[in-house]
């Protein structure tokens, strides 16, 4: 295997397990928003869930994998924070402040803006939120 291959299989790998956390943490959010019958935490797990479908599709990654990987676990708490906070750094996304973000910031036509929401969004429910 040359050095490029290497290189490339540690990418996919590296975006596998961030799309894996990414795909956990939907499930919770998910699982949550049903449970509770709250629309709004519906509302962004299908926000995340549809980000999660086009980086798999970008990324050539199946979605059904994840799924099989994610629910094959024996709970959903296999979150790997570390991949997804190096995915921010590593690509230098900023962070919405969710408390004075006003709901016209975002362009949902623009893929850059829907992943800083995501990824603000996960970030306050990973780390921000009162359990």
């Amino acid at each position: 295997m040359s050095l490029n291959e290497n290189i490339n299989e540690e990418a996919n790998e590296i975006m596998r397990e961030y799309l894996e956390s990414l795909f956990h943490i939907f499930l919770n959010i998910n699982t949550s928003a049903r449970k509770r019958n709250d629309q709004k935490g519906g509302m962004i797990s299908l926000i995340i869930y549809n980000y999660i479908k086009e980086k798999c599709k970008i990324n050539n990654i199946t979605l059904q994998s994840l799924e099989t990987a994610c629910t094959n676990n024996a709970s959903y708490k296999r979150i790997h924070l570390e991949s997804i906070f190096n995915y921010i750094r590593d690509n230098e996304i900023e962070l919405y402040d969710l408390k004075t973000m006003k709901e016209d910031t975002i362009d949902t036509n623009n893929p850059s803006h829907i992943e800083r929401f995501v990824l603000s969004h996960v970030y306050y429910i990973t780390q921000c939120a009162p359990v």
